[in-house]
C-alpha cells in the first residue's frame, strides 16, 4: 500500500489500484475530522512525488479549518509503475541481484584472470594478501600448467612483489571431505566437553601439487585438562606414531578452548577457539591441506601479526611478521655452515590476539619442516615426512603458554651455582697461547669459573696435566666434544678396528671431511657405541674429571664433495680433498651434501633413483630440455624433480626447485629411507650391525640428523658417571625438549653490534622453547668482515653480565678476545662487569629453580612481563632479566663522541637507576626515552616492586663463586611509586643522562598502601640434583610503606654442604623512600643508615642478620 509523506503535513494514506495507477489523491485532514478523504488545492509543493509536479498549496481557507476537496490528477511515469506495481517492482528486484551478485563479480573476474581459470571449487578473485602458493618453490610456472593442477594464476601482483602468480582458490582445491559426507552435508562437529573427536577424511583431489599421490586422513581431536587441545593429522598406513606421548584428560574446570569441524558445503575447516571470547586461534580454510607422498602442507590463519618462536633463525627483529609482506621461507633442520645459520629446530610460536590474551602452537614433528609467512597473517607448514600433530595451549599469559609448553616438553633442568660464573673457552691448538691466557687473568684478578680443553687435543698428557692444575686451583673442567673423530688421532686407530664407527652400505668406513681435516662418524644409532668408545680410548679419564661437556659442530655436518670410502687405499687421506673437485661431483655434493649431512652417500657410477645414489629420490634435468637427464652442466641451470621410488624413471613432476640448501628439495632426498625404517624394513645405506637397521619405533630424523649426539642419552651424559651430582652441560644443536638436559652456546658470530642484536634474538626465543641456560660468545667468536674492536667487546661484555650464560669463546685462526689478550687498562674494565655478574649470581640462581619449576624463562622479551603493552611487543633491543631488570644494550658507536644516544622503552612501571636509585620513569601507559650513555655505563633499571638478592662487592677480589658464596648478603629492595597516568610518547623524549629523569620523581607518600615490594632467593649446596631433594634455604622477602620483611624457610642451616656458605644479611639499600629520620631493625634503633639527598636511596649497613640463627628480621623506617 503505497503512502508518500508531505515534509510538513501528516500523512494519509489512500486506497490505490496497483494495476492502474493513472491518477493518485491526496488529501490533507481538517483538524476537527481526520477520517475523511478530502483535500485542498495547493499553490506550491516543496517536495515532489515519483518524479511527477509539484503538489497544490494548501488553501486559506484550509487554514481557517474549513474543507475544500480538490481533486489532483496526473498521468503516471515510469517511476510510479516501477514503485506501485508489485510485478515491476519484483523484476526490478532480480534484476538488481542478478547484477550484483553475477555480472560485476564476472567482470572483475575476467579483468584480473587474462585467461580461463579451471578451478571448480572455491574463488580465484582474491586479496593479493590471501594468496598461498600453488607450488611452493617455484619461481617461474605457466598459466597453463598452473590451471591443470587445479590452481588459480594471476600475473597482478597489485603492488606485492613477492606475492605468487599460481595460488590457491578459496576454499581450495586440494582439501578434505569427512569420510560419508557429501557434499551437501551442512554438518559441524564440535569437541565440547567431550575429551576426544575422531574423524577419517577421504582426499578430494588424487595428487599433491607435486603430482605425487595424495592420501586419506585420519584426524584425532583430543583434551588435555582444560587448556591443552591437540590436533594430529595422519595416514594410519603410512606413519606408525609409536611414539605417542599425548595424556588424554577431561577438563578439570571450565575448558578454555573448543574446536570446531566445519564439514558444510564439502569443505573441511578446522577451528580452534577460545571460549570466553569465541575468537578463532586457528583455521585451516584459507590454505589447501594436503597429505601425500613426499608432501604435506597445512595452512592455519593467525589473530595478529604479534607473532614469535619457530626458531631458529637468525634475524635483528624478534617479531617474525615485521617482514611478512616479503612471504619470507625457512626450514626448521638443523644444520650449520650456511647463511641464515640455525643450529636448532623449534617447531612452536607463540601469538598474541587482539584482546592481549596470547596462546601458542606446538608443531610436534621430528622431521624437517619449512614455514612460510603470509601477510594476512597466516602460517603455511610443509613437510616431506611425519605427522601434523598440534598442540594448541590456551595460555592466557605468556607465563601460562609457557608452563603448558615445558609440561609437555619437560621441565628445564637446574644447572650447578657455577655454572653461572664466568668461563673462558678457546678452540687453539696452541700451547703457548692457553698458558698465557691462564696466567693473565690470575694476575689481572678477573674472576672465572672454568676452562675448556678441546677433546681434539694433539696432547692427551698435556691435557690431563692441565685439568689436574684447575681442580687443584678450585675451578672446573669443561670438555669440548666434536660428534666426529680425525682419522689420524689416536682415539680413530682405537677403535678403528671395533664395531663403533658409521660404515657405508655395513663394509668400509664412511669418512667425512669438516674444515679440510678427514673425519669418521661413531655409530649414532648404536646404543652402546659411546660407552665402548670410552672404553676403548682415553676418554673416559677426561670425562670422569669433566665438571661439564661443550657440544660443538652438532649438527649434520659434512663439507666433503663426496664420500672418501670410494678412495680408500688409492693414496694418503690428506690428499684426498684435492680428489673430489671435479664439476659433476661438486653439483651432485651441491644437492645431496648442501645441508652436510653426514648419512648419505654416492656410489661411483650410480644412475638416478638407484638405490646407492645420495639422489634416490630426483632426477637431474636441465631445464630447457624435455625428457633429457643429463651428467653435469652448470648449477644454475639445474631444477630437481620428485621421482617415484616405485618407477625408477618416470618423473611425476612437475619440477622442485632447489631452496638454497635447506628447503623441501634437499628434505626430500632423505625421505625414501625414513619411509624404510618406519616400515619396519632394512635400507643398506645404514649399518645392519647397528641400531640404525633395527630402530622401528624411532624417526632416523630423531638421532642422525636432528639430534645427531646432541643430548640425547645415553651418548654424552656426565651423569651416569656421577649421578649425585648437577653437571653443566651445553649444546650447539638443539631441539624441542633439550633444556631437560642442558643449555644451548655457541654460534659463529662476529663481534659486531648487528650480530650482537642477532645474538640477543636468539636468547630470546631459546627461553620461550624451554631452554633458559643459554648464551652466545662474549664479543663473538670470529672475526666476521673487519678488524675486532675493542668498543665491541666492552659493550658486549657489559651486555653478557646480565645473560643466564656468559662464555667467552673463539674460533681457531681468529683474533684472541679473552680479557687477558687486551691491554692491562681495557683488561680491568672487563673484569669490572664480570665481577658486577658475580654480583647479581643469588638472584639470577633463584630464577633458575623458578625455571625448573615451572619453565618461566631466565632472559625474558619484554612483552613476557608487559603482555598489555604494545611497544613491549617488537622489542628485540631490550630484555629482561627476570622480572625485575631491565637492560637496554648499546648497539650504536661512540663515533668520535663522548656518548651514545640510545632509545629506550619503559614499560608501564616504576622504573629506578639499577646503580643510582634515581627515579627514571614511572607512567601507567609506558613511556620512550633517550638516555645518553657513556662507553663505561650499563643501562639497567629494576622495576618497582620488585627485591633484588645479590652478594659481595665491586670492590673485594674473588677467584670463583666458591668465594663468593661465602661472602654476606646484601638486598635490594625497590618500592612502587604513585604512577602517572600520561600517555606515552611515541618519539623519543628529550635527552637524558643515565640514571636521570626528565621530570622530577614523584613524591612517596608515607604509609601508603600501595606501596610495596616482594622477591625471593632460594639457595642449596649448588651441586646435587633437584629431583634427590638436597637441603635448601628459601628466603621470601616483602616490603610495604615503612617496613621490610625477611623470613626464612628450610633445613640448610643443618646441611654441611650448606652451611659452609653465608647465612648473613649485611646490607639493605631502598629505593623509593620518603625522607626517614629514622630506621628500627627488629624494633631496635639502628644508626647505620644513610640517606641520599638526591635520589632519597637508603642504605642500611652493618646488619650482621644471620637466617640460620632467626628465622625473620624486619626493618622499619619513618
Amino acid at each position: 500500500m503505497p503512502f508518500w509523506k508531505n515534509q510538513t503535513d501528516t500523512v494519509i494514506i489512500n486506497e490505490v489500484d496497483d494495476d492502474e495507477p493513472d491518477s493518485v489523491t491526496v488529501s490533507k485532514p481538517t483538524q476537527n475530522s481526520k477520517q475523511k478523504k478530502s483535500g485542498k488545492k495547493k499553490e506550491k509543493e516543496k517536495g515532489k512525488r515519483g518524479g511527477g509536479d509539484s503538489m497544490a498549496e494548501l488553501s486559506e481557507e484550509a487554514r481557517e479549518g474549513k474543507e475544500e476537496k480538490v481533486d489532483y490528477k496526473k498521468d503516471a511515469t515510469c517511476m510510479d509503475h516501477v514503485l506501485f506495481n508489485k510485478k515491476l517492482r519484483l523484476v526490478y528486484v532480480l534484476l538488481l541481484c542478478l547484477l550484483l551478485g553475477i555480472i560485476i563479480p564476472y567482470i572483475i573476474s575476467s579483468t584480473a584472470f587474462k585467461s580461463e581459470v579451471t578451478v571448480s571449487y572455491g574463488i580465484c578473485a582474491l586479496n593479493v594478501s590471501y594468496r598461498f602458493e600453488c607450488v611452493p618453490g617455484r619461481l617461474v610456472i605457466g598459466e597453463d600448467e598452473c590451471h591443470q593442477l587445479g590452481c588459480c594464476y594471476d600475473t597482478n601482483k597489485q603492488g606485492d612483489t613477492s606475492a605468487p602468480v599460481c595460488f590457491h582458490s578459496i576454499p581450495p582445491e586440494y582439501r578434505y571431505v569427512i569420510a560419508n559426507e557429501t557434499e551437501s552435508s551442512e554438518r559441524i562437529y564440535r569437541l565440547g566437553e567431550e575429551r576426544k573427536l575422531d574423524l577419517y577424511l577421504n582426499n578430494v583431489n588424487e595428487y599433491t601439487p607435486f603430482r605425487t599421490r595424495a592420501w586419506p586422513l585420519r584426524v584425532l581431536i583430543q583434551r588435555q585438562k582444560n587448556d591443552i587441545v591437540r590436533i594430529k593429522l595422519w595416514n594410519e598406513d603410512y606413519v606408525k606414531d609409536t611414539m605417542d606421548d599425548f595424556q588424554e584428560e577431561s577438563c578439570v574446570g571450565a575448558c578454555e578452548l573448543d574446536v570446531e569441524v566445519d564439514a558444510t558445503g564439502g569443505k573441511f575447516n578446522i577451528s580452534v577457539l577460545r571460549r570466553e571470547t569465541k575468537k578463532p586461534l586457528m583455521e585451516t580454510i584459507f590454505g589447501p591441506l594436503v597429505y601425500g607422498e613426499d608432501y604435506m602442507e597445512i595452512t592455519t590463519r593467525i589473530p595478529t601479526a604479534h607473532l614469535y618462536g619457530l626458531g631458529q633463525r637468525e634475524r635483528e627483529t624478534f617479531e617474525l611478521l615485521p617482514d611478512a609482506e616479503y612471504r619470507p621461507r625457512w626450514t626448521l633442520f638443523n644444520r650449520d655452515g650456511d647463511a641464515g645459520t640455525a643450529y636448532g629446530s623449534h617447531p612452536f610460536y607463540m601469538n598474541f590476539e587482539d584482546d592481549g590474551k596470547t596462546y601458542g602452537v606446538y608443531l610436534r614433528n621430528s622431521a624437517p619442516v619449512e614455514v612460510g609467512v603470509l601477510p594476512i597473517p597466516a602460517l603455511v607448514f610443509r613437510s616431506v615426512d611425519g605427522i601434523f600433530d598440534f598442540r594448541i595451549l590456551a595460555g592466557p599469559t605468556p607465563k601460562d603458554v609457557t608452563e603448558q609448553y615445558t609440561s609437555l616438553v619437560g621441565l628445564p633442568e637446574m644447572p650447578p651455582f657455577w655454572a653461572l660464573g664466568y668461563h673462558l673457552c678457546r678452540t687453539t691448538l696452541n700451547e703457548t697461547e692457553y698458558e698465557s691466557v691462564v696466567d693473565r687473568m690470575e694476575s689481572d684478578k678477573v674472576p672465572y669459573e672454568s676452562d675448556c680443553i678441546d677433546a681434539s687435543s694433539p696432547t692427551p698428557d698435556r691435557t690431563q696435566e692441565r685439568v689436574t692444575k684447575m681442580k687443584e686451583e678450585g675451578r672446573r673442567f669443561l670438555f669440548v666434544q666434536y660428534p666426529y673423530v680425525p682419522v689420524t688421532s689416536e682415539a680413530y686407530e682405537a677403535v678403528s678396528g671395533e664395531k663403533l664407527l658409521l660404515k657405508l652400505n655395513n663394509s668400509q668406513p664412511y669418512y667425512g671431511l669438516i674444515e679440510d681435516t678427514v673425519v669418521g662418524y661413531p655409530d649414532y644409532c648404536n646404543e652402546n657405541a659411546f660407552a665402548n668408545w670410552m672404553n676403548k680410548t682415553d676418554i673416559r679419564g677426561l670425562y670422569a674429571n669433566a665438571d661439564g661437556v661443550m657440544l660443538f659442530q652438532n649438527t649434520p655436518l659434512n663439507t666433503a664433495i663426496m664420500n672418501y670410502s670410494l678412495w680408500i687405499g688409492a693414496g694418503d687421506l690428506a690428499q684426498l680433498p684435492e680428489r673430489f673437485m671435479t664439476l659433476q661431483w661438486l653439483i651432485i655434493a651441491s644437492i645431496c651434501f648442501g645441508i652436510m649431512l653426514p648419512l648419505l652417500s654416492h656410489k661411483s657410477g650410480g644412475q638416478p633413483c638407484e638405490k646407492q645414489c645420495c639422489l634416490n629420490n630426483f632426477y637431474l634435468k636441465h631445464k630447457d630440455l624435455e625428457n633429457e637427464v643429463i651428467s653435469h652442466v652448470e648449477m644454475p641451470h639445474y631444477i630437481l624433480i620428485p621421482c617415484n621410488p616405485q618407477k625408477a624413471k618416470q618423473p611425476l613432476g612437475p619440477y622442485l626447485f632447489r631452496q638454497n640448501n635447506v628447503n623441501i628439495t634437499n628434505q626430500l632426498s632423505i625421505t625414501s629411507r625414513s619411509h624404510k625404517l618406519q616400515n619396519h624394513t632394512t635400507d643398506t645405506t645404514f649399518p645392519e650391525s647397528t641400531a640404525c637397521s633395527t630402530l622401528p619405533t624411532r624417526n632416523p630424523f630423531l638421532i642422525p640428523l636432528l639430534h645427531l649426539i646432541s643430548l640425547t642419552p645415553p651418548f654424552l651424559r656426565p651423569q651416569d658417571l656421577n649421578p649425585n651430582k648437577r653437571f653443566m652441560v651445553t649444546s650447539l644443536s638443539t631441539h624441542p625438549g633439550s633444556g631437560t638436559l642442558g643449555g644451548h652456546f655457541g654460534g659463529q658470530y662476529p663481534a659486531d653490534f648487528v650480530a650482537q642484536r642477532k645474538s640477543l634474538a636468539q636468547m630470546l626465543e631459546m627461553g620461550l622453547y624451554g631452554v633458559p641456560l643459554v648464551g652466545v660468545p662474549v664479543c663473538g667468536s670470529t672475526n666476521g668482515s673487519s678488524e675486532l674492536r675493542t668498543e665491541w667487546c666492552l659493550r658486549s661484555h657489559q651486555s653478557a653480565a646480565f645473560w643466564p650464560l656468559m662464555i667467552s669463546h673463539y674460533e681457531e685462526g681468529q683474533t684472541p678476545r679473552n680479557p687477558p689478550n687486551f691491554q692491562s687498562g681495557f683488561s680491568g674494565q672487563l673484569a669490572y662487569f664480570i665481577r658486577q655478574r658475580y654480583m647479581i649470581l643469588p638472584y639470577l640462581y633463584t630464577l633458575f629453580h623458578e625455571a625448573a619449576l615451572s619453565g618461566t624463562p631466565v632472559l625474558r622479551p619484554l612483552f613476557y612481563e608487559f603482555p598489555k603493552d604494545l611497544d613491549s611487543r617488537n622489542n628485540g633491543f631490550q630484555f629482561m632479566l627476570g622480572d625485575a631488570l631491565l637492560v637496554t644494550p648499546v648497539y650504536s658507536s661512540l663515533v668520535g663522541s663522548t656518548s651514545v644516544q640510545v632509545d629506550a622503552h619503559f614499560p608501564p612501571a616504576s622504573w629506578y637507576d639499577f646503580y643510582t636509585g634515581s627515579l627514571v620513569s614511572s607512567s601507567s601507559t609506558g613511556e620512550n626515552l633517550v638516555l645518553s650513555t657513556l662507553l663505561t655505563d650499563v643501562n639497567v633499571h629494576v622495576k618497582g616492586g620488585s627485591v633484588v638478592p645479590m652478594q659481595g662487592n665491586l670492590h673485594d677480589f674473588i677467584r670463583t663463586t666458591e668465594d663468593l658464596r661465602k661472602m654476606p648478603f646484601h638486598i635490594l629492595v625497590v618500592l612502587t611509586t604513585n604512577i602517572t597516568t600520561a600517555e606515552p610518547t611515541t618519539t623519543p623524549a628529550a635527552t637524558t643522562t643515565a640514571g636521570t629523569s626528565t621530570e622530577n620523581p614523584k613524591e612517596v607518600i608515607e604509609g601508603q598502601d600501595a606501596i610495596y615490594a616482594a622477591g625471593r632467593l632460594y639457595l642449596d649446596d649448588g651441586v646435587t640434583p633437584l629431583s634427590q631433594n638436597p637441603a635448601s634455604h628459601t628466603l621470601d622477602f616483602s616490603a610495604e610503606a615503612g617496613r621490610f620483611t625477611l623470613v626464612s624457610t628450610g633445613n640448610g642451616c643443618k646441611n654441611s654442604a650448606v652451611s659452609q656458605y653465608s647465612s648473613t644479611v649485611d646490607i639493605i639499600r631502598i629505593f623509593g623512600a620518603p625522607k626517614v629520620t629514622k630506621v628500627k631493625v627488629d624494633s631496635v634503633v639502628h644508626e647505620d643508615f644513610t640517606q641520599d639527598y638526591d635520589t632519597l636511596a637508603i642504605l642500611i649497613t652493618n646488619l650482621g642478620y644471620d637466617w640460620c640463627t632467626k628465622p625473620t628480621l624486619t626493618v622499619t623506617w619513618e
